[in-house]
């Protein structure tokens, strides 16, 4: 079986994109299970300093309020606040890296729809080609109009993602009627 160029550089391309997107739900997955050891981690810190609060509030005397200060001021009370604290701030930066993984992952398949691909159609890559000669900002060279740096620019981009060179019915309608001389065909 004989594979073009862009056949398999597109075969390439989806088999590394597959192994990104699982790479992702993976570390997804993974930062999911590290956020639920430290919450329950966090969970047993905090049932062991109530413990030896509730301990002295079930002694009946006077006096229990100053023991109860003087519990909360203790080095081994004061490291595990400490680390209950560092532990809460992490999960938080975990949870903060699964909402920016996820985001990443939505913005993604929302840019797909409006970037080159392989898999376009003629007529998809010349309708991402107008609408990337609307979206893209140059400072030309000396010498280069704007609307021949914006067409490099988009032309390579195309060529880069493997999208179609081949112009849509459409299009070779409308390069027909300019080379005519604007004769309708």
């Amino acid at each position: 079986m004989k594979l073009s160029k862009s056949k398999l550089q597109q075969i390439i391309k989806e088999e590394f994109q597959s192994l990104f997107k699982e790479d992702r739900q993976a570390h997804i997955a993974g930062i999911q299970a590290k956020v639920g050891r430290l919450e329950a981690e966090v969970e047993r810190i905090e049932d062991a300093m109530e413990a030896r609060e509730a301990e002295i509030d079930r002694r009946n005397y006077p006096e229990k309020e100053y023991e109860l200060r003087d519990l909360r001021t203790t080095p081994e009370y004061f490291e595990m606040t400490s680390r209950r604290n560092r532990m809460e701030e992490k999960i938080e930066e975990l949870e903060s890296q699964m909402r920016e993984l996820s985001g990443e992952n939505l913005e993604e398949e929302k840019e797909d729809d409006l970037h080159f691909s392989s898999s376009q159609s003629p007529a998809e890559a010349d309708e991402t080609y107008h609408q990337c000669m609307i979206d893209v900002d140059v400072d030309p060279d000396p010498g280069v109009d704007e609307e021949t740096a914006k067409a490099r620019i988009c032309t390579d981009t195309r060529k880069a993602a493997g999208a179609t060179l081949d112009w849509s019915e459409e299009r070779e309608k409308e390069v027909q009627r300019a080379r005519k001389g604007g004769e309708s065909g």
